[in-house]
């Protein structure tokens, strides 16, 4: 009996049961009628089990949600910053300049009336009483606008039909796709700016026969798409805009803030579409939970019995 030692190195072997084989064989090839077979068992990896791999997808997805939270809480925060603001803004201009611009046209109406009402100069104060006073309606209605930005969506887009420059047989149509959702104001408000601007834009430049305003509250986000058949956009107008307007910017900068996907879509003979896309955990005022409404429940019935 004569005793062989060999060695072999295998690599990539896949965990589990491996039988390895084995026939010795002499100098000029010939091989012997004696098989030997050895079954050894690799066992895998940490990072190949079950549970590893499994826990390394609840890791994940914790830090997703965590990650996701904080950039939502982010953006409310910063939107809840921009209202504190815009509250601010509007009590000024409402206890300032509003109450100083009333004061004068108190002042010149007063002025007014001990003067010959069939005087040159008369007649020109009151045409600049008027004036003020139309202005001072526009300011109330801005500082409104402040106060309470828009919460409805599809009445807010109808609405708009009013205030459009038709020339033509232009159709604005305004089409909601699903029930509507209660919006984080601001957000609301944002949509609507940047809706509107496509709106404007599309009857100014695009000589349309139709304008459709498109709004789908999805589940996992709030999508607004403005699209006409007229004449489009080339290049050049879709990277930099028109030359001293700041449409197209400021729309991109406006989704921006709301961490929204903006897309213009434009071609010089087929119309334009632009579309907005905001994440419903931006977009939606949150509703609470089946848990939370429990307890919720809960709380008042103890209460109750309190």
């Amino acid at each position: 009996n004569v005793e062989l030692l060999g060695r072999a190195s295998l690599v990539n072997l896949r965990p589990g049961n491996c039988c390895f084989g084995g026939m010795a064989a002499n100098e000029d090839g010939i091989k012997g009628k004696v098989e030997s077979h050895r079954l050894i068992h690799l066992a895998p990896g940490f990072y190949r089990t079950l549970i590893f791999q499994a826990l390394l997808v609840g890791v994940s997805w914790v830090f997703y949600r965590f990650r996701l939270r904080a950039a939502c809480e982010r953006v409310r925060h910063l939107l809840g910053e921009r209202l504190s603001e815009r509250e601010r803004i509007s009590r000024e201009l409402h206890d300032t300049l509003l109450q100083g611009v009333q004061g004068l046209i108190l002042l010149f109406d007063g002025i007014s009336a001990q003067l010959p009402q069939d005087t040159l100069l008369a007649s020109r104060i009151n045409s600049a009483i008027d004036r003020a006073e139309r202005l001072m309606a526009e300011g109330r209605d801005r500082v409104r606008d402040l106060q309470s930005p828009m919460f409805d969506l599809v009445t807010a887009f109808q609405e708009l039909a009013n205030d459009l420059d038709r020339h033509g047989d232009t159709a604005y149509e305004v089409r909601p796709s699903c029930q509507p959702r209660d919006l984080q104001l601001l957000v609301c408000d944002e949509v609507f700016k940047i809706g509107r601007e496509a709106v404007i834009n599309a009857f100014q430049h695009s000589s349309a026969r139709n304008v459709l305003v498109e709004l789908d509250y999805r589940r996992f986000s709030l999508d607004l798409t403005v699209r006409d058949d007229g004449k489009g956009m080339n290049d050049a107008l879709l990277r930099e805009g028109r030359k001293g307007h700041w449409g197209v910017n400021e729309m991109n900068d406006r989704a921006r803030k709301l961490h929204a996907t903006f897309r213009i879509c434009s071609h010089e003979t087929s119309g334009t579409e632009v579309t907005l896309s905001v994440p419903a955990s931006v977009a939606y005022v949150s509703q609470p939970s089946a848990g939370e409404k429990l307890l919720i429940r809960l709380r008042s019935v103890l209460r109750g019995r309190k």
